[in-house]
C-alpha cells in the first residue's frame, strides 16, 4: 500500500522541479532572444585584447596597446603607458593655456566600435582648441568601477572639469560582483562611508566561448526588456551608494580645484520607464548636491527613425559621437564657471 503522506510530497517535490525547469528554459530562450537582437553587443571582438587583469577594479585598459583596424578600416584602438584610450601620455599638470577634462565612463565613453580619433572624449576636444581630454572610460564599467579608478588614477592628474558620462545600465551594474562573467568590486555603505568588497577581485579561471557565455549570464528580465515591457532597474542599496559616491566626487573635485559634472547618455530605446525614474531620481539628488545635471537623451530621442539609426548601431557611430560631443559642449557653456574656463 502506497504511504499517501509520502505521495503527496513526491507530487508536490515534481511539481516544484517541473515549475524550475520551465523558468530555466524560459529564461534560456530570453537570453538567446536578447543576444540574437543584440548581436552587436556580443560580437566576436573581444575587450580583453586591450584590458588586463586589476585587484581592485576587476579590469582596466592594458598598458602600451595597439590594435590596428579592430574596429574596421582605420579604426584603431591604442592605449598608452597610464592605461587610458589615447596615443600619447598626459603630464601630472595642466598643460599651459588648457583647459583639461576628464572623461569618465563605460563602452560609450571609450568609444566602442570607434577609433581613436572619434571617440565622444575626443570629440569635445576637437570643440574648443584649448579643451585638452583624458578619456577614462572602460568597457563593461558600471558607475562604481568608473569612480574607483577615477579615484586611485584619475585624481593624480590636475584638471579643470570632470565628467561623469553615465548610461541607465551602469547604475544596475553597481548591483552585481559579476559582469558577463567577469568578476568586479562592488559597493557598499557602512558608517556613512563607502566600503569596496570583493577585492582583492578573484581572477577567472576559465574562459567560456562568448556566445555560450553572454547566453548563460543574461537573466530572466532581458525578456521583458527585449519586448520593451518595463521594468524598474535599481536595487534597494543602490540609490543609497549613489548618494555617497556622488557626495565623494563632488569632495574630491571641490579639492582639485575642479567642476564635477554628471552626464546622462542616450542609448538605443531610451527613455524606458527606467531611465525616466533615474532622471527624476538623479536630478533630485544631484540638486541637493549642488552638480550639473547634463541630459543628452532628447538629443537622440526628439530625432527621427533614420537620424537615430545614423548616431547609434549598438554603440555610437562616428556621427552619433560628433553630434553628441557638440551638444554636449553646448550645455557645458551654459554651467557659468565652465564657460569663464573655456571662453577666456
Amino acid at each position: 500500500m502506497v504511504d499517501r503522506p509520502m505521495a503527496g510530497l513526491k507530487k508536490i517535490l515534481f511539481t516544484v522541479a517541473a515549475v524550475l525547469v520551465f523558468f530555466l528554459a524560459l529564461e534560456g530562450l530570453a537570453s538567446v532572444i536578447f543576444v540574437l537582437k543584440n548581436r552587436a553587443a556580443v560580437s566576436s571582438l573581444d575587450e580583453r585584447k586591450y584590458t588586463k587583469y586589476d585587484s581592485r577594479l576587476g579590469w582596466v585598459g592594458a598598458p602600451n596597446t595597439t590594435l590596428n583596424d579592430y574596429f574596421g578600416k582605420g579604426k584603431h584602438v591604442k592605449i598608452n603607458s597610464q592605461s587610458f584610450r589615447a596615443t600619447r601620455d598626459y603630464s601630472i599638470t595642466v598643460p599651459d593655456k588648457k583647459t583639461r577634462i576628464v572623461c569618465s565612463g563605460d563602452s560609450f565613453t571609450f568609444g566602442h566600435g570607434v577609433g581613436n580619433d572619434h571617440t565622444l572624449c575626443h570629440e569635445l576636444q576637437n570643440m574648443n582648441p584649448k579643451i585638452e581630454t583624458i578619456n577614462m572610460g572602460q568597457s563593461g564599467y558600471g558607475l562604481d568601477q568608473a569612480y574607483l579608478w577615477y579615484k586611485r588614477d584619475g585624481k593624480k592628474f590636475a584638471h579643470n572639469i570632470h565628467l561623469m558620462l553615465l548610461i541607465v545600465d551602469d547604475f544596475s551594474r553597481m548591483e552585481t560582483s559579476n559582469y558577463f562573467g567577469n568578476e568586479k568590486p562592488i559597493l557598499d555603505v557602512k558608517n556613512n562611508q563607502i566600503v569596496v568588497k570583493n577585492v582583492p577581485v578573484p581572477r577567472i579561471k576559465k574562459a567560456f566561448p562568448s556566445l555560450a557565455k553572454n547566453i548563460a549570464l543574461f537573466r530572466f528580465h532581458d525578456l521583458f526588456r527585449s519586448f520593451g515591457l518595463k521594468k524598474k532597474e535599481f536595487s534597494s542599496n543602490a540609490p543609497h551608494v549613489c548618494k555617497f559616491l556622488f557626495q565623494d566626487l563632488k569632495r574630491i573635485n571641490r579639492e582639485k580645484g575642479s567642476t564635477l559634472v554628471v552626464v546622462l547618455l542616450p542609448k538605443l530605446e531610451s527613455r524606458s520607464e527606467a531611465e525616466i525614474y533615474l532622471m527624476s531620481w538623479l536630478s533630485t539628488q544631484l540638486k541637493n548636491l549642488n552638480i550639473p545635471l547634463i541630459d543628452l537623451i532628447p538629443e537622440y530621442t526628439q530625432r527621427s527613425q533614420v537620424e537615430k539609426e545614423e548616431l547609434i548601431h549598438f554603440h555610437y557611430s562616428e556621427k552619433g559621437n560628433r553630434v553628441f560631443a557638440e551638444r554636449l559642449y553646448e550645455s557645458l557653456l551654459g554651467i557659468p564657471e565652465i564657460t569663464a574656463l573655456l571662453e577666456n
